[in-house]
């Protein structure tokens, strides 16, 4: 609970990510209640200059390490991000637990074994990999070999978080195999809503996943046998800068299907709305999965049934596959939107989604972390109070490469 000098009014605050593109997490006071929503980027419980960390930040808003509720949205490196140490080192504590269950998450039926265990370090490395957002052609050897040794942790340190939570007496609740009953029950009093997706939707995308990796399990094993020097990182590029009869392409990887498997909810505190996203694909799940996208189409008609939101956090850092004028007239008149992204993201917020806010700028506000760094939004009055870390508020400039401010060491 805030004490002292920790008011107890609304407030929402997008926490600055870090350098790193890509990367989501807010912290959401109401009343005396603190709801943590994902975790940035692996290796944030430590800062820089420009960047605090995320400990230190949420110290600043709440007065402590403690959250009455912690939601990862879904199991993306850039969401789940620095909470695995958090929770080992006991640096953060909950008294809840809102997350993506596992075994859905990495299509991984209870109780069969993995397609991949047993199989060859490389491929298991790589095949982790494929499930988060590409990497760019660019990437140094160095930078390549770090996220591939972190990608391949990342689903047993996942599970070893929940297992610590659980241990820690933290209600964990499993997004697609647990009952959301009591959890709602318990945080009524700031109107937890959970709009979706439905628990049938997660259990297909979950089998699609599952049918994703054995089809990335199939090439790579056919990799690995036909060449027994490549290494992991020339196994990467191979599967996804390769020619046309190597290249896995963004269909073929499951990383779009864990962004479908967002958990979408609501808020509402002394009528005050706020509506979180995830990364959920609102606009183009890509695939062509009938109950897929009639999953998301319901969802947005849920969404559509709640607006307006006095604000919302854009999904998917503000992609075009998560927002588009269609959208945005289904939020009707949702006057406040937040982008979190890191500040060297170098495509979101997407020029596309820019423009339309930006010509939408005289009934719509924006703040964007990448640009904006930590952004404070108070429920204090008739309308809400925006505090910027940095830069302005309504910034619709695209961050072109050449654009980005320098990180300090």
């Amino acid at each position: 609970m805030r004490e002292g000098r920790f008011a107890m009014v609304d407030q929402i605050v997008l926490l600055d990510v870090g350098p790193n593109k890509y990367g989501d997490a807010a912290l959401i006071s109401f009343g005396a209640r603190n709801i943590l929503i994902d975790g940035a980027h692996p290796g944030r419980q430590k800062g820089d200059v420009r960047h605090p960390s995320l400990p230190d930040q949420i110290e600043q808003a709440i007065g402590g390490s403690h959250v009455d509720l912690l939601i990862i949205s879904h199991a993306h490196r850039d969401h789940t991000g620095c909470l695995p140490h958090l929770v080992k080192h006991g640096l953060l504590t909950t008294d809840w637990a809102f997350v993506p269950d596992p075994n859905l998450a990495w299509g991984r039926p209870a109780g069969v074994p993995a397609i991949d265990a047993g199989a060859d370090p490389r491929v298991r490395q790589v095949m982790a990999a494929l499930r988060e957002q590409p990497l760019s052609r660019s990437v140094t050897e160095e930078e390549l070999e770090e996220f591939l040794a972190d990608a391949r942790t990342d689903e047993d340190r996942y599970i070893e978080m929940l297992e610590s939570l659980e241990a820690a007496g933290t209600r964990v609740v499993r997004f697609g195999r647990d009952s959301i009953a009591d959890l709602v029950d318990a945080f009524s009093d700031v109107g937890l809503v959970v709009l979706g997706p439905s628990q049938d939707y997660l259990v297909r995308v979950g089998s699609l996943i599952e049918e994703k990796t054995a089809r990335d399990f199939a090439v790579l094993s056919r990799f690995a046998a036909t060449d027994a020097a490549i290494s992991s990182a020339a196994m990467y590029r191979r599967a996804v800068f390769g020619g046309n009869l190597d290249a896995l392409d963004s269909a073929g990887r499951p990383g779009f299907l864990v962004n479908l498997q967002s958990a979408v909810v609501s808020f509402a505190s002394n009528g005050h709305t706020a509506l979180f996203t995830g990364d959920m694909q609102f606009v183009d799940p890509q695939t062509a999965s009938p109950a897929v996208r009639a999953g998301v189409t319901q969802l947005r008609a849920a969404i559509e049934g709640a607006a307006p939101f006095d604000f919302v956090k854009l999904s998917h850092h503000g992609s075009p596959n998560a927002f588009d004028a269609e959208f945005m007239e289904q939020l009707g008149e949702s006057r406040l939107y937040g982008i979190i992204a890191g500040e060297n993201s170098e495509e979101h917020p997407h020029p596309s989604v820019l423009n339309l806010l930006d010509a939408a700028v005289d009934e719509v506000d924006w703040a964007r972390t990448d640009r904006n760094g930590s952004v404070t939004i108070t429920f204090d009055g008739a309308e809400p109070a925006v505090d910027l870390t940095r830069g302005v508020l309504n910034d619709a400039r695209p961050n072109l490469e050449h654009d980005v401010p320098p990180v300090a060491a």
